[in-house]
């Protein structure tokens, strides 16, 4: 008679990949490394992760990496009844294969950029929302949303989470086609300021036509100066000549 036993190891499966699994590891980088450097944690806005993650969902529908594309950030900050006196904003994209690698390869291409890593490590922001979304070519865009909160919690009114629009549902391509001129991987946007002027640092408003007549009037005002300058000293020169003579 024969008796076999079989034993079997149990095995751990890993948990699945999920946008929010990434968006927490992200958010756990910038922590341990803002821990590391002696600077106070960012506290993680499920407001600003939604925003986020609206933002990354629109970059990920039109594939490009464009602060613009993702829509106005102070007035969706302001939509969502977020107290803000600064915000940033940090979007990147990734090939890597979706799974755990994922949310490390984002933030090593920010921590490897020395704007990008500047917001990560700033003293002017004090919450944060971090949103991806997986693009119908394989790709993974990414946002964070910093802001500076007066109140450290960053939301006046917590409303209803806007839903996040779901990826374009596009069959994904065996081989995705070569982009024809690559675009950058990563891109940064900040703002510190009065919450009610939106427009980037060094902006500046047009002159109106009353400035640009007195302008001109004070131009034409220093020719006219130069120009009578000029001719007395030409008829003091042919008065000295003509007496000479």
């Amino acid at each position: 008679m024969l008796v076999g036993l079989v034993f079997r190891v149990p095995v751990a499966h890993a948990a699945a990949t999920t946008e929010a699994s990434v968006e927490s590891s992200i958010a756990r980088l910038i922590n341990r490394d803002r821990a590391a450097l002696g600077l106070p944690a960012y506290g993680v806005n499920s407001t600003l992760a939604s925003i986020a993650g609206t933002r990354s969902a629109a970059l990920a529908a039109a594939q490009v990496l464009d602060h613009a594309v993702a829509g106005d950030l102070p007035s969706q900050l302001n939509a969502a009844g977020v107290a803000w006196q600064g915000w940033g904003e940090n979007l990147a994209k990734t090939p890597t294969a979706w799974g755990p690698d994922v949310g490390p390869a984002l933030y090593a291409q920010w921590k490897g950029s020395p704007p990008h890593w500047a917001m990560i490590i700033s003293r002017d922001f004090n919450q944060i929302g971090v949103g991806v979304t997986l693009a119908a070519s394989g790709a993974t865009y990414a946002s964070i949303v910093f802001i500076d909160s007066p109140n450290g919690s960053g939301v006046v009114a917590q409303p209803n989470p806007t839903p996040r629009p779901a990826p374009a549902t596009t069959p994904r391509p065996a081989t995705p086609a070569p982009e024809p001129t690559p675009e950058p991987s990563i891109d940064a946007q900040l703002w510190v300021g009065d919450p009610s002027d939106s427009r980037p640092e060094g902006s500046a408003d047009a002159a109106s036509p009353l400035e640009l007549i007195e302008w001109l009037a004070t131009v034409l005002e220093g020719v006219v100066e130069v120009i009578g300058s000029a001719l007395g000293s030409i008829a003091a020169v042919a008065g000295r000549l003509a007496w000479s003579g």
